[in-house]
């Protein structure tokens, strides 16, 4: 038997639903569908019951066509498809796109084609569809779908006459005079769009529909003739507090009556009948324009408000009580409301349809249950509001964060400010006040879906370094491939250095070249085998190889680096199911099966099972739709398509569970009917709120008469407001944009706010406006309505007034003897970290205290260089240099690697540059009294405590060196201990270097000397490690210089002076040094000199040394 179950009071219907619950339960552990409206509100009941009861887990929150669809498919011996229902709006969209997108060619080229109105009037000088125009396409398919979703949802016998060829007229279908007012040439224009959706609809969906139909046919007759299939019913059907409710619906509902005991729990809006009363505005405007008809019809708006706000309510209310009788209605009278404050006065007002308790309720000017807050912009309203919800908890210790409920027209545009004001996690001190947002997803499932379709969406794009680096920074990227954010950002950095600027692949890359460019050298694909053959193979450098390796990596790199190379094989992989034009349902499964498979590290998480659920969910439409079209079973979905179809459902899925002890902020209609202490409503501001009906021009329904349950966005938000209004246990507070930050122009508060404050006005016109507050602009003005600031910017103000302390120093500086070697403890170093690591001393200090310091690189080129940079230039030479040293080919080599510009510009150089560099080293040869180059090979020098390896002439006594560097001290110290190396093998001799700007010869000393010398280097990257080195190198030549001047201490002076404030004199980073050094400025240039003092002539036997 059909019941409906009425209450003015919250409590009071759930008390009648908990009564029939007992009853009909069968026990703690029976299990039963619950009906809601949305799924928080689903929540509200469990916890309600599960407070109640000990136990709710029986009981099933579900969406009326969720359940609807499953009972059909379980009464007919179908299996059901999750919650999904056939035709629901992604398959109609997905449907729809594949076929016009199929078809498009052949309904453009022939104007006599059903359906050519449909895309002509998109291209009209085209003639088939080209890529460009199916984004178009996609959302074109979009508005059809929300237009035949509102047809199934609202006019279902339109579809029903739709099932007829021809179907009836458009003015035959339509009730009311909605065609006739229209002119004449607007009606044709109707009728033509009446035509193009019915044709469409026939060629896609009819098939569908008639086998939904004829299942909902057979599910009734078998439950008209089947004594087992009404045995599959469930005994019990709840519906409770429904929102939007249709005719369709409540006949269905009372049809299932006739099987099973079904009750709707209707939540009313005032005690008595209100559907008869009417709009109190329009009724002002009637009496004005023909107050007779006003008077004979004896219109009444009973309360301003719930007239005003409540159609939706009224016109649930007409529906329900025009199917009712005294048998099958249950009436619970809600208990008085006792007037305290001005908010349970408007509230009485309301439930009582009457307008008596706000001019009766006491006048408080400390009466905080109904305020009206003026602030300037949405963050001002954020930290008032947080400010007020403070001062409202600590008012009454029984009050918790769960007792709160903020409500906004659209949290997903504000909840980058939300989530700043009331963070996502965290204990309530005082200062923190943690908040979950209902309706969107939150910040880990966003970073999880943003890593997993980048395995897809970076497919056909440019796949340029800063795009996918930043993609593999991502904690959940990082992970997937076995790594950690700062592992794999040191991966990245290797790959930058390979040369990585652009394109996936050779094949990927030629597609945005020239036919004749087959310059491949800064792909990904090709930055990634250097650095896998950096660690395989790091001293194979065979000029007849693919690839140069590039050395830096370690073997503990290698698992990651394995991951990458196993990214690359399956992005080619999904490269070729892209150009084969993949089916939609295909692409949903592979993106499952990656979730699946590469993100079991965050399988427990929230984030993961929301993901799980959307795409989960998209499978189930398509299957559900699938099942009653099989013909349509492949459905061509563009890939993009897809992953924005997939992001837009995860950002509309409502959560399924809130949790408790923290605030719940959402959208203003999907948390309407829910019983809060504090509910918050913000943003209510003219253009915000009510959210206005959107531009559906092909949406025949506007003309039809208004039905129950027709969807209006107007007046669903007026109905929230209202709802909201009544459901606040001890207050409701609306925040609103006074003015807005930018232009600080007055603004006023929405319409309906507006009318709410005329109302106050109105019934207290004698009483002082203490509900109505102006705030200041910023937080630093004193603000009356406030206690104290905020914690937060009151520490910003105090801080900004306090005068600033000077800074501690980072590090203590001191000066020590060098530190002596142990023999014990010998190791094998190259020569050339030898040479960084004093010439770079902060690094070297740094790096042995694991000490991190942001440099603050430069994002990555997006993409390779068209011409040559300084820094290329000098890249360039020192290749082309070491090749003719070792004898090599420098084209060769140069060729592979990704120093030379792109394109012909880069074979152009490289002609230049061999020419130039070549005649260099014939005339440095010939100078030096060589033919050929010395032969160079490793070799490792025994200095005690140390193995130094270094690339050496094997014979000769002349080393002629070209050098692609300046001559600097830098430089020049980097020769000097590679010829002191050379020397200390005791076959050495004389070394001929000429630089980009000058010539220098060192002559040959003993091997002893020279051996000494290198372990007196060796002490001073010892103390380098342990103690910061303050005398650096690249000024020891000049201090020397300037020792025997006259004025030689002023200038040294300058010197240091110089370099402490210009960075370009630095070897190393002047960020890092100011790091190390910072407080110790006052100081710093002291301890420099006193250390160049003691060790500039460290430097001394290379200016002896120098011809």
């Amino acid at each position: 038997m059909y019941k409906l179950i009425e209450s003015a009071d919250y409590d009071t219907l759930f008390a009648a639903y908990l009564a029939d619950h007992d009853h009909y339960s069968g026990g703690v552990f029976s299990e039963y569908d619950l009906i809601i409206s949305t799924l928080p509100e689903g929540d509200i009941l469990l916890q309600k019951l599960a407070d109640a009861r000990g136990i709710a887990s029986g009981v099933r929150p579900r969406y009326w066509t969720s359940f609807y669809w499953r009972l059909v498919e379980h009464i007919t011996g179908y299996t059901p498809r999750g919650e999904q229902t056939p035709l629901n709006n992604t398959a109609i969209r997905w449907h729809l796109y594949t076929y016009l997108y199929r078809h498009g060619d052949t309904i453009l080229a022939d104007p006599a084609h059903p359906l050519h109105p449909h895309l002509h009037q998109h291209w009209p000088d085209a003639t088939r569809l080209t890529a460009d125009m199916t984004r178009r396409l996609w959302h074109y398919s979009g508005q059809l779908a929300n237009l035949y979703s509102h047809y199934l949802n609202q006019r279902p016998d339109w579809l029903d006459a739709w099932q007829h060829d021809p179907p009836p007229a458009l003015d035959d279908l339509l009730q009311g005079d909605g065609l006739k007012h229209q002119p004449a040439w607007l009606a044709g224009h109707y009728r033509e769009h009446y035509q193009q959706q019915y044709r469409l609809w026939h060629a896609t969906l009819a098939t569908t529909y008639a086998a939904r139909a004829e299942r909902i046919r057979t599910f009734w007759h078998k439950l008209a003739h089947d004594d087992a299939a009404r045995d599959k019913l469930p005994p019990y059907i709840p519906l409770y507090a429904p929102t939007n409710l249709t005719e369709t619906t409540l006949r269905t509902l009372i049809r299932l009556g006739e099987y099973s005991e079904v009750r709707l729990y209707h939540l009313t809006a005032a005690d008595g009948e209100y559907s008869d009363i009417v709009d109190s505005r329009w009724l002002r405007r009637l009496k004005l324009r023909d107050p007779a008809r006003a008077e004979a019809q004896h219109y009444d708006h009973g309360n301003t408000l719930l007239s005003r706000y409540g159609k939706q309510q009224r016109d649930r209310a007409r529906l329900l009580h025009a199917y009712s009788t005294d048998d099958n209605t249950t009436q619970h009278d809600a208990p008085a409301i006792t007037v305290s404050n001005l908010l349970s006065a408007v509230q009485a007002d309301i439930r009582s349809q009457n307008e008596t308790h706000t001019a009766a309720a006491p006048h408080d000017a400390h009466d905080d249950s109904l305020r009206i807050h003026a602030c300037h912009g949405t963050l001002r309203q954020a930290e008032t509001l947080r400010g007020d919800i403070i001062a409202w908890l600590n008012a009454d210790p029984t009050r918790r964060l769960s007792d709160i409920l903020i409500l906004l027209p659209d949290p997903i545009a504000e909840q980058s400010v939300l989530r700043a004001v009331f963070p996502g996690s965290g204990d309530y001190d005082g200062y923190r006040l943690p908040a979950r947002i209902v309706g969107t997803p939150d910040t880990g499932t966003t970073s999880l879906w943003h890593s997993l379709a980048g395995h897809y969406t970076h497919l056909n794009g440019r796949y340029d370094a800063p795009t996918i680096t930043d993609w593999l920074h991502n904690d959940d990227t990082a992970q997937s491939l076995g790594s950690d954010h700062e592992h794999i950002q040191r991966i990245t950095t290797a790959l930058i250095q390979a040369g990585y600027k652009r394109g996936f692949d050779s094949e990927h890359l030629q597609q945005t070249l020239h036919p004749d460019d087959h310059d491949h050298r800064y792909t990904y694909t090709y930055a990634l085998d250097r650095l896998i053959a950096g660690v395989l193979m790091p001293d194979s450098d065979d000029d007849n190889r693919d690839t140069i390796p590039l050395p830096g990596l370690s073997l503990a790199d290698l698992p990651v680096l394995e991951a990458l190379a196993k990214h690359a094989n399956r992005s080619r992989e999904l490269r070729r199911k892209l150009a084969a034009h993949t089916p939609a349902q295909t692409w949903l499964a592979d993106i499952r099966d990656t979730l699946h498979r590469d993100y079991q590290h965050a399988h427990d998480s929230t984030a993961w099972q929301t993901l799980n659920h959307a795409l989960t969910s998209l499978e189930q439409q398509l299957s559900a739709h699938r099942d009653l079209a099989p013909q349509n079973e492949q459905l061509y979905l563009p890939l993009p398509f897809i992953l924005d179809n997939i992001e837009t459902h995860l950002s509309a899925q409502q959560n399924s569970r809130e949790p408790s002890g923290v605030i719940t902020i959402g959208g203003l209609t999907g948390l309407r009917n829910l019983p809060y202490k504090l509910i918050a409503f913000m943003n209510a501001d003219h253009d915000r709120y009510p959210a206005r009906q959107n531009d559906e021009r092909y949406n025949l329904i506007d003309l039809d008469r208004p039905r129950p349950g027709d969807r209006n966005r107007e007046q669903e938000d007026l109905a929230a407001l209202l709802d909201s209004i009544s459901r606040a246990g001890e207050a409701y507070w609306i925040y609103y944009n006074a003015a807005e930050p930018g232009d600080n122009e007055p603004r006023l508060p929405a319409s309906p706010i507006q009318e709410l404050l005329q109302y106050l006005d109105e019934q207290r016109a004698k009483a002082p406006r203490h509900y109505h507050i102006t705030h200041p602009a910023t937080p630093f003005e004193p603000d009356p309505a406030e206690t104290r600031p905020a914690p937060l910017w009151h520490n910003v103000r105090q801080t900004l007034a306090r005068p600033p302390c000077p800074a501690l120093p980072f590090l203590t500086l001191c000066h020590a003897p060098l530190p002596a070697a142990n023999p014990a403890d010998p190791e094998t170093l190259p020569l050339d970290q030898l040479i960084r690591d004093t010439l770079r001393s902060a690094s070297t200090y740094a790096r042995a205290h694991n000490i991190s310091h942001d440099n603050h690189d430069d994002t990555p080129a997006a993409r390779e260089p068209l011409a040559a940079s300084a820094l290329d230039n000098y890249h360039i030479n020192d290749t082309i240099n070491r090749a003719l040293e070792e004898g090599r080919d420098p084209a060769a080599r140069l060729a592979r690697l990704p120093l030379l510009p792109a394109g012909i510009s880069g074979n152009i150089l490289l002609a230049q540059r061999l020419a130039e560099n070549q005649a260099h080293y014939r005339a440095l040869l010939a100078q030096s009294g060589c033919t050929t180059p010395p032969p160079l090979a490793e070799h490792t020098l025994d200095l005690g405590d140390t193995l130094l390896t270094a690339r050496l002439p094997t014979s000769g006594n002349t080393w002629p060196r070209l050098s692609a560097r300046r001559q600097k001290a830098k430089h020049q110290y980097r020769y000097w201990l590679e010829h002191l190396a050379w020397n200390a093998r005791g076959t050495g001799g004389d070394s001929h270097i000429h630089y980009a700007d000058g010539d220098e010869q060192l002559r040959a000393l003993p091997a002893e000397d020279a051996a000494e010398q290198l372990r007196t280097w060796l002490a001073v990257r010892r103390s380098a490690q342990q103690q910061l080195w303050l005398a650096p190198i690249e000024l020891m030549p000049a201090y020397l210089d300037n020792l025997g001047k006259k004025d030689g201490a002023d200038k040294n002076r300058l010197l240091i002076h110089q370099w402490i404030d210009d960075d370009q004199n630095k070897a190393d980073s002047g960020e890092l040094w100011r790091h190390l050094w910072r407080g110790n400025e006052a100081i710093l240039a002291d301890h420099i000199a006193a250390a160049l003092a003691t060790y500039a002539p460290l430097l001394q036997p290379w200016l002896g040394h120098r011809a």
